[in-house]
């Protein structure tokens, strides 16, 4: 596996040519990444699960709000809410997708988004599994402009 692949510029590189507004990213640590999240599942060619990507709401709703310029005090209701409302969701699916060109990279073999979770979905007994399991974290603080700042993990097994 080639985690190189994924670091903070790559990945505010590729949110900053979707969304249209700066993006800055650095290292974070596994502790920074709190409370309930936005798992974004990621499968291999043979469709097993090979990849989480967790952000926190703050991110995620600040990523999907900003594809499509919605009001940044959406993103702060739905991170008291711990929910993403459906337009948040539906553009934060879209970040997610293109993240899978960086775990494609990473696992060098084809990724799929099989799917966005939150709430109850986002606590699967399989998806917490992995996440316990997961022997590489990658961790990302993001500032995305005009937006909440929030974190992010790329978790591989």
């Amino acid at each position: 596996m080639n985690t190189n692949a994924i670091n903070p510029e790559v990945v505010a590189k590729h949110i900053t040519a979707l969304v249209g507004v700066t993006v800055t990213a650095k290292k974070g640590l596994p502790t920074d990444l709190k409370g309930k999240t936005v798992v974004c599942v990621i499968d291999n060619e043979a469709t097993e699960l090979a990849c989480l990507i967790l952000f926190d709401f703050a991110a995620a709703g600040g990523a999907g709000a900003a594809l499509s310029r919605i009001p940044p005090a959406v993103v702060k209701d739905a991170t008291v809410r711990n929910t993403l409302d459906e337009n948040l969701l539906e553009n934060f699916h879209e970040i997610a997708n293109v993240l899978t060109v960086l775990t494609t990279a990473a696992l060098g073999q084809r990724s799929i988004l099989r799917g966005v979770k939150q709430g109850k979905d986002s606590e699967e007994p399989g998806l917490k599994a992995f996440i316990a399991k997961a022997t590489t974290k990658i961790c990302i603080q993001l500032a995305i402009q005009g937006y909440p700042s929030g974190h992010c993990a790329f978790l591989f097994a």
